[in-house]
């Protein structure tokens, strides 16, 4: 019997190329599902949550936390924000409505949230300017700030972990500066006449004042922004600043309001902006969406944000409230900073809440 040859199958050569580009595009998109719906990294530009958080920390933002907030912009280049090569790396055509799947925790009072600047109403939600600030006041609490001092349902409150700074107004001798500034760990003016303001944090202003030569170290008062309508809600009447401020009640989800003029100057803009309803007076009468309405409930939970640097950020005392649509992640960890000189190993997986 003669036995059956068979015919022996050849063997593609795979192609390294292809293989490679296959395993990047894998790559990319579990990194795009890690940073979408896990945890990303935020490079922080401005000193307004100094001395807590620095310019140069790269923070750990955790969006499982509050829960992941499924994209409002879907046609999108990833890994691009607002603007990417000159263009603009989205598109408007499809939009859709806030989303966020649950999670594990809920916002806390001191935690600090990274999310969308409320005030770019020209970008769709999720394409709006990052911020990091703290949360100070919650859904439903009262806030109110006496001569810097914050006051949340008529209790002082301070947060642990929060390294605030406020604007301090210093003198010193000028002969004797050299010998102040090798014995302190703030950073001078380069130029000065022996009077100038300086952003520090209380335990360095007390620390200042004890050091011969310094005559002077008194924190600046809000009077230079009286009746400016910089703060919310801009309005002549309530007269708030930055260091006095409210009492304001603070939006939450289903609570009910009376309409009337104290309640429209603190919420109309909230209304219009965030809820995406008309709202207007006239004689003394309210007209949501133009029906009459005696009352209004909120759609959605609101947050009160302020900066650790006091006197020198832009927060919720000027913009107003912040939207729960608008939350990304909560931080509580830096992985790395980097400053002039490199690396600043000592900032290395520092912790922000001790």
């Amino acid at each position: 019997m003669k036995k059956k040859k068979h015919k022996q199958r050849k063997k593609h050569k795979s192609n390294p190329t292809l293989q490679w580009g296959r395993a990047f595009l894998l790559a990319l998109l579990i990194l795009w599902i890690f940073k979408s719906g896990f945890f990303d990294l935020y490079l922080v530009s401005s000193r307004s949550m100094s001395a807590t958080i620095q310019k140069g920390d790269f923070i750990i933002g955790n969006k499982l936390a509050v829960g992941p907030r499924l994209p409002i912009t879907p046609l999108s280049i990833p890994f691009t924000h607002q603007k990417w090569l000159g263009f603009q790396p989205y598109s408007k055509i499809v939009q859709l409505p806030y989303w966020r799947i649950p999670g594990y925790d809920t916002v806390s009072r001191g935690d600090i949230l990274i999310f969308n600047y409320p005030n770019e109403s020209h970008y769709p939600i999720d394409q709006r300017t990052f911020f990091i600030k703290r949360c100070v006041a919650l859904p439903g609490d009262e806030l109110t700030i006496k001569e810097k001092k914050l006051f949340v349902n008529g209790e002082k409150t301070e947060f642990e972990g929060a390294e605030l700074q406020f604007e301090y107004s210093i003198e010193i001798d000028h002969d004797l500066f050299e010998q102040i500034e090798g014995h302190s760990n703030i950073n001078f003016p380069e130029k000065f006449d022996g009077k100038f303001s300086l952003n520090i944090t209380e335990q360095q202003a007390e620390k200042l004042k004890s050091q011969k030569g310094v005559k002077s170290v008194r924190k600046t008062g809000s009077d230079r922004y009286q009746n400016t309508g910089l703060t919310f809600p801009s309005s002549p009447d309530l007269q708030w600043t930055k260091d006095n401020f409210g009492p304001l009640k603070i939006p939450a989800e289903n609570r009910k309001v009376k309409l009337d003029q104290r309640t429209f100057e603190l919420y109309s803009s909230t209304i219009r902006n965030h809820e995406n309803h008309d709202i207007e007076r006239i004689d003394d009468q309210y007209y949501i969406d133009g029906k009459e309405r005696e009352y209004y409930t909120f759609e959605q939970n609101y947050y009160f944000i302020l900066g650790d640097n006091r006197d020198n950020s832009s927060d919720s005392r000027y913009w107003g409230f912040l939207p729960e649509s608008h939350i990304v992640a909560i931080t509580s960890r830096i992985l790395f900073s980097v400053n002039e000189e490199g690396v600043n190993w000592q900032r290395t997986l520092k912790s922000l809440t001790k």
